[in-house]
């Protein structure tokens, strides 16, 4: 009885690379020359010449594949050795770079591994250690103000000068993206490593924002020229009138604001108006308003005025109110001459 021969597996290339764990373009460069099959893929697209047998695969790729292979944080452990790539190391001490590591052990011993990037070098824990412990262990340390002081400049963490400053941590950390050449790796108050910035490259980078900018308090007001300041939704609770109605009256007007903080420090810019240009501009919405009880209804002048919601609750029927049909037009006719003014509704918590 005669032995079927054994199958033999063909894939492409990327597929290959995913199960080999090999880079693409590494793979792709050791396959040039061999030759292919046209299948298709698993939507029905064919694919000529695109499909490679196994055997051809790894006995292109032995050398490859005969090395160590890495794991998804780029370290391995070899006879009780840990050995890691120079961005791997960098990462876990967390205080050097990867760029300064490989300098700084590039005479020393390596060893070829393989990675999901192709063939690295890695080297021992013990040497890294070992050569490069004054970068490694040489790490300020911040006091309990969470700054620290070197060659005479201090530096600290962006949220640390954004709550000695003053300014916003989310300004502070946009304009300093470009500046992260100028940090220095150290360890906070709580001994977690991040970067400190100098103090004068953040007073650089932030000089419009130290300019003295008044903030405000917890109700949204400041006093500037001794003249109450206020954002719109500040002014909005305390007249009672939307935000919303205040923001469009003063662009229809054309005025902005002034510049300010809010209590949590962030800049509002062209944000806080001036009292008397809000008392100027809404002046209609302060008039003493009447205002309704819980039933809808509000007594002026020894009349009693309702919205339509309330006549129509209360007389039980539906009102149209300036239409052809003549219900209840002695009650209603003070209505209609009052519709012109405006009600303050408790119900509805709005201005009609």
């Amino acid at each position: 009885m005669e032995t079927q021969p054994e199958l033999e597996r063909y894939a492409t290339p990327n597929r290959w690379a995913e199960i080999l764990g090999i880079g693409l373009k590494t793979l792709q460069d050791r396959l040039q020359g061999i030759e292919a099959i046209t299948g298709k893929d698993r939507v029905g697209h064919v694919l000529v010449n695109m499909f490679y047998a196994e055997s051809q695969v790894r006995n292109a790729c032995a050398d490859i594949l005969s090395l160590p292979r890495l794991d998804k944080y780029s370290f391995l452990i070899l006879n009780k050795e840990k050995y890691g790539t120079a961005e791997a190391w960098a990462k876990e001490f967390g205080t050097v770079h990867a760029d300064t590591l490989r300098i700084n052990l590039s005479s020393s011993p390596k060893m070829m591994a393989l990675s999901k990037r192709g063939i690295v070098a890695s080297y021992a824990e013990t040497i890294v250690r070992s050569v490069c412990s004054r970068l490694i262990n040489c790490v300020p340390t911040a006091d309990s103000s969470g700054f620290f002081t070197k060659d005479g400049e201090r530096y600290g963490p962006t949220y640390g000068w954004a709550r000695t400053l003053c300014v916003s941590n989310s300004s502070l950390n946009r304009r300093l993206q470009s500046h992260k050449n100028l940090g220095i790796r150290g360890k906070d108050c709580q001994g977690k490593v991040t970067l400190f910035f100098p103090e004068s490259c953040v007073r650089e980078v932030c000089g419009d924002l130290l300019v003295h900018i008044p903030a405000a308090d917890v109700y949204g007001f400041f006093y500037q020229n001794e003249e109450r300041h206020g954002t719109v939704e500040a002014w909005g609770r305390f007249f009672s009138v939307r935000a919303q109605t205040i923001k469009a009256i003063t662009r229809r007007a054309g005025i902005t604001g002034m510049d300010g903080k809010d209590a949590q420090g962030k800049l509002r810019e062209k944000s806080f108006f001036a009292e008397s240009a809000i008392r100027t501009l809404c002046c209609d919405l302060l008039d003493e308003i009447p205002v309704a009880n819980k039933e809808g209804f509000l007594q002026v002048e020894d009349e009693r005025y309702g919205t339509i919601e309330a006549w129509s609750r209360f007389l039980g029927t539906h009102l149209w109110v300036g239409s052809s049909q003549p219900v209840c037009h002695t009650r209603l006719g003070a209505a209609e001459n009052f519709l012109s003014r405006r009600v303050h509704n408790r119900e509805q918590g709005e201005l009609w």
